[in-house]
């Protein structure tokens, strides 16, 4: 359900914005295999061997800014080298009990689970919604405009029986579009011009999955987080996802775009 989200939020930002280099959350680790299998990648003609050299640059640039040594790895390569993936994710789970449900957003703070999506009309946005209520189980991505610069919100998901005014609902998830193009936000001190040093003095290493692709487009890194919190039967899932171009030259990467959400479920539900 999260995957599904996520993408069809991403979906709702205009022009493709996170579909630019180093934050295409197609090629991410959360979201390459659902979908490759509906959505099949089209890369461009690059000599896998330029690929694979970048690929293992951006190895050493993990390996030398993570303590990887003891987490499950794995390697998937896409189309005979057209694209090149690691994931390193840690061999005992654990939560990210720091993570913040906080977002400043083009100098507005932002709660997740607390910020009405009315109060969002308050700013100098345009949104843009297909409708002005939400009908059970239904997933509403918003997008917020303002002076070329985007972003994409979700209000709570309807878990009611009748449809409700999108503006009374919750804001449960924010989707920060490509650097260049995205509302600036600053989240736990993470902003479009953070260094990859920047999130780990901010977060650490990642909890759930270190994520590196190499392919025409150039190297990325996709940094998950999360934490789960349980109250009787109803458990609640805060992930935050930190997208980053590498430059592999230079053994340095910087952020380009960050995702923030908030799902509650019940146990019988899973994930």
């Amino acid at each position: 359900m999260k995957k599904a989200i996520l993408l069809f939020l991403t979906a709702a930002l205009a022009c493709g914005l996170i579909a630019c280099s180093g934050g295409n959350t197609d090629k991410s680790a959360g979201n390459h295999g659902d979908s490759a299998s509906s959505h099949p990648v089209e890369y461009a003609t690059v000599d896998p061997s330029t690929i694979r050299s970048s690929f293992e640059k951006g190895e050493k640039l993990v390996e030398n800014s993570f303590d990887v040594k003891n987490m499950n790895v794995r390697t998937q390569d896409d189309d005979g080298g057209a694209a090149l993936y690691q994931y390193w994710s840690p061999k005992e789970e654990t939560n990210a009990d720091s993570l913040s449900k906080e977002i400043e957003l083009d100098g507005h703070k932002l709660t997740l689970g607390e910020t009405i999506i009315g109060e969002l009309e308050d700013y100098d946005w345009k949104l843009e919604k297909s409708s002005d209520t939400e009908q059970p189980n239904e997933v509403i991505a918003i997008t917020l405009n303002k002076d070329g610069k985007y972003c994409a919100v979700q209000p709570k998901p309807n878990d009611t029986d009748q449809a409700l005014p999108i503006a009374d609902l919750p804001l449960s998830a924010v989707i920060t579009a490509v650097r260049e193009f995205s509302l600036p936000y600053t989240y736990s001190g993470i902003t479009a011009q953070s260094t990859l040093k920047d999130v780990l003095d901010a977060l650490g290493t990642p909890n759930k999955m270190i994520t590196l692709c190499s392919d025409d487009t150039g190297v990325s890194l996709e940094l998950d987080y999360g934490t789960t919190k349980r109250d009787g039967n109803q458990v609640t899932d805060l992930t935050v996802t930190i997208y980053l171009t590498c430059d592999t030259e230079n053994n340095t990467a910087t952020v380009s775009s960050l995702n923030l959400s908030e799902e509650t479920h019940t146990a019988e539900e899973g994930k």
